[in-house]
């Protein structure tokens, strides 16, 4: 599957990068929402993991651009942020988990969603918001 990874933080991005890439997944690994939207001008990810504060276009207005895409309203996105406060169904995400973040559990929720993109990671449930989520 197609993953775009969209983090300024060169060490997260690589080591999100590194572990999907060790899952069998191809990926794109940008720094800003600018490249973000340049990568999808020219391809649709299956998934993104996005973070939502990022220099240039913010992880909010790239999602928005995205999201009117052809073929991107559908594709599952999980935010990893360290933005407090941050309700996960109003920016249309799948999965929500807070920096820092369990890098198992994230790679989980991907598998999750990209296995049953219409259904949220956590079977239904709330979205996964801040503080539920495990500690390196």
């Amino acid at each position: 599957m197609d993953i775009l990874v969209l983090e300024d933080e060169t060490a997260i991005r690589r080591t999100i990068a590194a572990a999907l890439r060790s899952c069998g997944h191809d990926i794109a690994a940008v720094e800003t929402g600018l490249d973000a939207v340049a990568y999808v001008d020219a391809h649709r990810p299956d998934l993104v993991v996005l973070d939502l504060n990022l220099p240039v276009m913010d992880g909010w207005e790239f999602l928005q651009v995205f999201r009117k895409r052809p073929g991107c309203a559908d594709v599952p996105v999980v935010v990893v942020t360290a933005e407090r406060g941050v309700s996960a169904s109003k920016l249309g995400a799948q999965a929500f988990l807070g920096k820092p973040f369990d890098l198992e559990e994230l790679l989980a929720t991907v598998e999750a969603l990209l296995l049953e993109p219409g259904v949220d990671a956590q079977k239904g449930a709330s979205l996964h918001e801040f503080g539920s989520q495990h500690r390196p």
